[in-house]
């Protein structure tokens, strides 16, 4: 009876702390930023005009992976578990990742490199280490950008940048800005102006509704006249918050030289803590 005792309050202490809160999905992005491939036409047998296949070289890859550094090997397969991700080229694409990982893991991402079949070897896939995303107490998003400056025709050796896109570091009403030109930037967002050299970021508050237009001016410092980019409105997105980049293109693409991309972020997942009830 005495030993009951002892242990009745180590019971209860036991049963009062609450479970650990759930994680939420982390939402992984990936943006395949450059310029688009060569396209060459030949004059067909019958008078028209026919496109050459692109050069698999001038595209970005087509998909990457995302793994937990202890992902456990699929059923019969030696390999781990890996989360693909669609890329696009000058578009997001986007994917939610399981709750299972826990804050503070690292994850891989990776690049799948295929080996033909040759003399009678069936073909080959290995994986090949692109890098990684730390993961953090307060992160619950990230943007992996797989840029191909301009005049550059292959993807081969692109690395990745990795940009935190949580409600932390990008919350509703802001517009976090990216300058990847030789030249500074002159920007004007929604009446606030401001200076960016190349290579810089800055997040710039937007107070406008979602929907409602937002004034954009841009201009690349070259010489004495300023080239401008666009001097327009576009649309704030619904979730309030997105990330703008201005980046080089060759000029046969565009006379300026550059152009921009608007991407809209959308809401990161919010799972609500065990214990806790929605408001009624």
């Amino acid at each position: 009876m005495r030993l009951f005792l002892l242990l009745l309050p180590s019971l209860l202490l036991a049963q009062a702390v609450p479970p650990p809160a759930a994680q939420p999905p982390y939402v992984l992005r990936v943006l395949a930023l450059g310029h688009e491939p060569e396209r060459k036409f030949f004059l067909r047998s019958d008078g028209f005009y026919d496109m050459h296949a692109l050069n698999p070289e001038e595209l970005p890859p087509q998909e990457i992976f995302a793994r937990l550094p202890t992902a456990a090997p699929v059923t019969g397969s030696p390999e781990p578990e890996r989360i693909r991700v669609g890329v696009m080229l000058n578009a997001v694409g986007e994917v939610q990742l399981p709750s299972t990982a826990s804050v503070g893991e690292t994850l891989i991402l990776e690049r799948a490199k295929v080996t033909p079949a040759k003399e009678g070897k069936p073909a080959e896939t290995r994986y090949e280490r692109l890098g990684e995303i730390p993961r953090t107490a307060d992160s619950s998003s990230a943007l992996v950008l797989l840029y191909n400056p301009s005049g550059r025709r292959t993807w081969e050796d692109v690395r990745p940048s990795i940009i935190d896109t949580s409600g932390s570091r990008v919350p509703p009403g802001s517009l976090l800005v990216m300058n990847l030109c030789a030249e500074p930037l002159e920007a004007v967002i929604a009446g606030r102006g401001g200076q960016l050299v190349s290579g810089q970021s800055a997040l710039v508050n937007v107070a406008t509704a979602a929907g409602a237009p937002l004034e954009l001016r841009l201009s690349l410092l070259r010489g004495a006249t300023p080239t401008q980019l666009v001097d327009s409105a576009r649309a704030m997105p619904a979730s309030r918050r997105a990330l703008l980049i201005v980046y080089p293109v060759p000029i046969a693409r565009n006379a300026r030289s550059a152009d921009f991309l608007l991407i809209p972020l959308s809401v990161d997942p919010v799972i609500p803590s065990v214990g806790k009830t929605a408001a009624r």
